[in-house]
């Protein structure tokens, strides 16, 4: 597979995942293009810039342009059932529960309950990050309490992580049957 069909296919399985997480602005419902049994809207070109403004930056008409192009091509692979080649199903399936996995510890990253006192333990340690351009202190308000506790949880995004994948194991009663993986603790 070319690294340009692959990258395709990466924005075209985001954007499937994506699809329904449209970003809610007052001009996301505005309709920017049609087809005839599909359109794109303002929303969903948001969407696709905000997820990929990491790998590039470019206008609004290219992003449209490359919606258009993702529901034009997908389309048509459907229409001739690539989709259902066991191979590119088992890759599309492998891209979605790789983006449904993010979802979900990411989920669960923005709702874990931090210990009581540990922003302000931590604001209080980093007082000289805190400081405005007059050498005051900056407030802990709830914005910078925000942006504190965000900061707190990406650093321990791994250890929640493992600390869910350890729950799930013992819920869904893993067992790994190569006796070397086993042993080497595959799932800690």
């Amino acid at each position: 597979m070319s690294k340009s069909f692959s990258f395709f296919v990466k924005i075209c399985v985001v954007w499937v995942v994506l699809g329904a997480q449209i970003l809610m602005a007052n001009d996301s419902n505005n309709i920017v293009a049609k087809a005839d049994d599909f359109t794109i809207t303002q929303g969903e070109i948001q969407l696709l810039r905000s997820r990929m403004k990491s790998f590039f930056e470019t206008t609004e008409k290219e992003y449209c342009r490359a919606l258009l192009k993702i529901k034009l091509f997908s389309k048509e692979a459907r229409n001739a059932k690539i989709d259902m080649d066991p191979e590119i199903a088992a890759e599309l399936n492998q891209m979605i529960d790789q983006k449904l996995s993010d979802f979900y510890i990411n989920r669960i990253v923005d709702t874990y309950e931090l210990p009581a006192g540990t922003v302000e333990s931590y604001y209080n340690s980093h007082m000289d990050a805190f400081v405005g351009k007059d050498g005051m202190p900056i407030p802990l308000d709830d914005a910078l309490n925000q942006k504190i506790r965000q900061s707190i949880l990406k650093a321990k995004k791994s250890e929640i992580a493992n600390k869910e994948m350890e729950r799930l194991v013992k819920k869904h009663n893993v067992e790994i049957l190569n006796p070397a993986w086993a042993a080497e603790g595959l799932v800690q």
